[in-house]
């Protein structure tokens, strides 16, 4: 299992991930804001959970297989819709690019710090539960064989998305908030290399 940067690190790439999102608009509120105006039974945390797990498996399938999962398209909203759905195209590639560029400057897409805290963890749960979600519509399974990292990483997202905030030392939790914050961008890279590196050796 890798190891956790720390919360310097998470700060430092959490700065060059905003600047992206600045030049494309892809942030967590318009992406949250897209998804309310179709009205779609995903929030911006869990649909980008759900793109990086399909990303993991397989980088090649297409954003349509996404799409139709997380949006409700309605005959009456035609502009909305097309306005919705640039936006999260803008978000499945610059996910992408973070994921598979050569920066590697991946963050989870979570609310900003002025959100309260019980709030971004919730956020945090939402994107464990949508990433899981994502391997499986991708086509992993139970049967299907997985490193032992990827099996933990799995495991602990499972644990993760159970986690609460306790009313007592807030500055403890927001520290305990940002390595979890941390440790999922680390899995999550160590996810897509574990399962590139398998299917390249089940290819040959």
């Amino acid at each position: 299992m890798a190891a956790s940067r720390g919360p310097c690190r998470y700060l430092c790439d959490g700065l060059q991930n905003a600047m992206m999102c600045a030049m494309t608009k892809v942030d967590y509120a318009n992406v949250d804001r897209a998804l309310q105006r179709v009205d779609s039974d995903y929030e911006a945390a869990d649909c980008h959970g759900v793109i990086c797990g399909i990303l993991a498996v397989d980088d090649a399938l297409s954003k349509s297989f996404w799409m139709g999962e997380v949006m409700v398209v309605s005959a009456e909203s035609n502009f909305v819709v097309t306005e919705s759905q640039s936006l999260l195209n803008e978000l499945y590639a610059v996910t992408r690019e973070q994921l598979y560029g050569p920066e590697l400057h991946f963050i989870p897409l979570l609310p900003d710090d002025s959100v309260s805290l019980r709030d971004r963890v919730r956020a945090l749960r939402k994107w464990c539960e949508g990433f899981t979600y994502g391997l499986a519509l991708a086509g992993l399974t139970t049967d299907t064989p997985i490193p032992q990292d990827l099996a933990e990483i799995i495991k602990d997202f499972t644990e993760i998305a159970k986690a609460t905030v306790d009313d007592d030392a807030p500055d403890q939790q927001e520290l305990a908030y940002a390595e979890l914050v941390e440790y999922i961008r680390v899995c999550v890279m160590l996810a897509c290399e574990e399962l590139r590196t398998s299917s390249t050796s089940a290819s040959t």
